[in-house]
């Protein structure tokens, strides 16, 4: 008999059943999204991973193949041939799927990011950062840190020397600008 799950929800139910004996060393605690999403046959093109709200995506996608970074499937999307820019806006943190990756509470998010930055960067890509400002937790100063640029702020974290400026990098800095601007609510919605 195939003890293989049949459907992809079977199969996040059974990842999200705890069991004693798994090894939950992986980025979201065993739950691996990444396979079922088949993502290297669906998105082969993509070279931009966006952890954001929608208008980061959206803005980023005008310059970029990009997707959003999706929880359980990160890694896997970061590790896709042609990403070379993991985009990490700090919206996400408070609504849609990421939400809490900053709070003690959702150490699992918060590994998984880590590891998809960490990634991308020893692949000799970048992870850009959109933040509200300095860090101001532990958790967050870590993310802040694996960042090779704060497109927010005047400091730079991790290699400061990493800021050439992309069509990414430009993009992500025009939302910035533009937030600063206007503080419209569904401009900055997290799905």
């Amino acid at each position: 008999m195939n003890d293989a799950p049949d459907t992809p929800r079977t199969a996040l139910d059974e990842a999200l059943t705890p069991a004693p004996d798994e090894d939950a060393g992986s980025a979201a605690e065993g739950v691996d999204l990444g396979p079922w999403l088949r993502l290297s046959a669906v998105h082969h093109h993509v070279e931009t991973v966006v952890v954001g709200a929608v208008d980061m995506l959206e803005t980023v996608r005008r310059v970029s193949p990009a997707m959003p970074g999706i929880p359980g499937a990160l890694l896997h999307q970061v590790s896709l041939p042609r990403v070379d820019t993991l985009v990490l806006d700090w919206h996400a943190f408070s609504s849609g799927p990421w939400m809490g990756a900053l709070d003690t509470g959702a150490t699992a998010l918060h590994r998984e990011l880590l590891e998809a930055a960490s990634h991308v960067q020893a692949n000799g890509g970048r992870v850009l950062a959109l933040t509200y400002g300095l860090p101001q937790s532990s958790a967050e100063t870590a993310l802040y840190d694996a960042c090779t640029a704060d497109l927010a702020e005047s400091r730079k974290p991790g290699h400061a020397g990493d800021t050439a400026h992309t069509p990414v990098w430009a993009a992500v800095h025009g939302v910035g600008l533009a937030r600063g601007r206007s503080h419209i609510p569904h401009e900055t919605e997290v799905r």
